[in-house]
């Protein structure tokens, strides 16, 4: 009778704990959900008023399962872990006790997480089609600039301090992880059940990023990138940079930026893609998400925060080495960033999101 009793107490002290958890969850995801629909439907609005018609790819099926992909295996080892540090009898029972545990910490990081390939879906739909509303012509401008800070291409002043085709391939292999350092941050941004001004500081920082420096200044300063430079101008003045690179490739190893690039001028004379896949130089994306990254991480632990910013200088010097962007591509991005980031604090304390706390008495196993 006692252990029934106390059973009962249990399954109810859960669903109580349930349901604070999706109330938590709707105040602080809310927001995002919202803007994002709006985005989505202000996309399908200008669509339908300018076509007639309107197409919109709520997910990519690429960035959706990569997503599904990584909170799967990151929970997964979660799971080993917990299981593997007292093998318990009943493996699967203790299984079903974690899930029921982490019921209210999956309520809260979820719905973030989905909605996210759902936005990209139809960024990556704006980004194609930007071209349409204003021609790419501001590489030539750019390029310029650069000089007129460096007294050269950046690329030549950078080449010369690296001096070595292997640091060119540490680079190159540097830049691809920039994705899975990104979701990582996301990833630990989404389930912060603790500090809920710095989860909503990081997410108001990453879509205004996305759609302001992503969408609207992409398409105001229009423009390719070195590595497309001579596809759009009759003359190329960074033929000598993937002269550069071929060198490194023959010497060293293939760059996986060369491959990449290759593909995705096929992909924009083809009118085919996928999320990620449209041309645009200024601003720079990669720069200005590890400068997010950075002040996150930085703002949690300092040292884990200047090892973050050392990943931001890397991603730098690689976007202009390997010849996705300019200098002043990724400088625009590093200077607007940190704006956004302090705004965000000054939009979180008008929002009543700022009074509700996560008050869950259990922690996680």
């Amino acid at each position: 009778m006692v252990d029934d009793l106390v059973l009962v107490a249990r399954v109810r002290g859960r669903e109580a704990q349930l349901r604070m958890a999706v109330r938590y969850s709707v105040v602080q995801n809310g927001p995002f959900l919202v803007l994002v629909l709006i985005y989505i439907a202000g996309w399908a609005s200008w669509q339908l008023f300018h076509t007639g018609t309107f197409r919109i790819d709520i997910f990519s099926h690429d960035f959706f399962a990569a997503s599904l992909a990584f909170v799967c295996l990151t929970y997964l080892l979660r799971l080993i872990y917990l299981l593997g540090r007292k093998v318990p009898e009943r493996p699967f029972s203790e299984f079903l006790v974690i899930i029921k545990d982490d019921l209210p910490f999956l309520v809260l990081g979820v719905p973030i997480l989905a909605v996210i390939p759902a936005f990209f879906g139809a960024f990556g739909q704006v980004k194609n089609s930007m071209h349409l509303w204003i021609p790419i012509y501001a590489d030539p401008y750019l390029a310029r600039l650069d000089q007129a800070i460096f007294g050269d291409h950046a690329w030549v002043v950078l080449t010369r301090m690296l001096g070595s085709p292997v640091a060119v391939v540490l680079l190159d292999y540097a830049y691809m992880s920039w994705f899975l350092v990104m979701y990582s941050a996301v990833f630990t941004a989404a389930f912060m059940r603790g500090d809920p001004e710095r989860r909503f500081r990081f997410f108001t920082t990453y879509f205004l990023s996305w759609v302001v420096l992503g969408n609207i200044a992409a398409m105001l300063f229009d423009s390719a990138g070195p590595c497309f430079y001579g596809v759009f101008y009759p003359e190329n003045p960074f033929s000598p940079l993937f002269g550069y690179l071929q060198g490194v490739v023959n010497s060293a190893q293939p760059l996986m930026a060369l491959n990449i690039q290759n593909y995705l001028i096929d992909q924009y004379k083809s009118g085919g893609g996928i999320v990620g896949d449209g041309i645009s130089a200024f601003p720079s994306l990669h720069v200005g998400m590890a400068t997010l990254i950075a002040i996150f991480f930085y703002d949690m632990n300092r040292i884990i925060g200047m090892a973050a910013f050392g990943f931001c200088a890397v991603i730098f010097v690689g976007s202009i080495v390997l010849g996705w962007h300019y200098a002043i591509d990724g400088i625009a991005s590093f200077c607007v960033v940190p704006i956004f980031w302090h705004l965000s604090k000054l939009v979180y304390f008008r929002f009543p999101m700022s009074s509700v706390r996560w008050q869950l008495d259990s922690e996680p196993a």
